[in-house]
């Protein structure tokens, strides 16, 4: 499966150089690979893989958000110039394919994206329906707990990712603006801290927020508890494999 990936992202970089983000084969191409990172996510891997995966598929959104900006970027300065002398229809034609808007709309279809991952994968681990419909709650039917350690580390992961996607868009719709909202997004990430206390990734994020938006006071607090919690998980994972090896040792 992974090698089957790997082959049609090596496709898609193709296409994207040769054709373009905003081709309708390289849309078609990136959710076919999109779906078959959603099957692995969803089947029974290693908690180690499913990180690979789960990173392998965030590059894939990274890399169209960056072509994209290439363009937008490109594009801003050719608008006012090339006003003059296009028709009515060469106007209209222009609306539909303008990069900017194709980019709000890719932004907002990778959040819908992860968002119903993250229903996928809670029903899949055996998280509650009254959860599920909450959106709150952690109350697994199942007593595995590689199952609810696999669960609650792609849920947080989707949700960090949300919350970038929603910073991208903020700054996409107010590129002006030195005050931006950022409550979307730091909605996300305090969830998927809340969900994986001991990730210090959410926080940062919250903390590159507050930086763009100059609270100088929040940023230092959340920067600290980031590398905190990043110390703290460091420490833990070390304690969990001395006492895998303590235990393999005296078996």
């Amino acid at each position: 499966m992974n090698v089957q990936i790997g082959n049609s992202e090596k496709q898609l970089w193709a296409l994207i150089h040769s054709k373009g983000i905003l081709h309708s084969d390289v849309q078609y191409l990136y959710r076919k690979i999109r779906a078959s990172y959603e099957r692995v996510l969803l089947n029974n891997y290693t908690y180690a893989e499913l990180q690979d995966v789960e990173y392998s598929l965030w590059k894939l959104h990274y890399k169209h958000i960056d072509e994209f900006r290439k363009i937008v970027k490109r594009n801003s300065g050719d608008v006012e110039s090339n006003k003059s002398g296009i028709s009515q229809t060469g106007v209209e034609q222009r609306r539909n394919n303008d990069p900017f808007k194709l980019f709000k709309l890719f932004l907002s279809e990778a959040s819908e994206f992860y968002q119903n991952l993250i229903v996928k994968l809670r029903k899949n681990s055996g998280v509650s329906e009254e959860a599920l419909l909450h959106k709150k709650g952690w109350i697994f039917t199942s007593t595995e707990p590689e199952i609810k350690l696999k669960c609650k580390y792609l849920c947080h992961r989707c949700l960090v990712c949300m919350g970038d996607l929603a910073r991208y868009k903020e700054q996409c719709e107010n590129p002006e603006t030195q005050n931006h909202n950022w409550s979307v997004a730091a909605t996300h990430y305090l969830e998927a801290t809340r969900i994986w206390p001991n990730s210090g990734n959410p926080q940062n994020q919250v903390n590159v927020s507050y930086l763009f938006h100059k609270v100088y006071l929040s940023s230092t607090f959340f920067f600290n508890a980031t590398v905190s919690l990043s110390v703290c998980s460091w420490l833990y994972w070390q304690h969990i494999s001395a006492m895998n090896s303590l235990l393999y040792t005296t078996v």
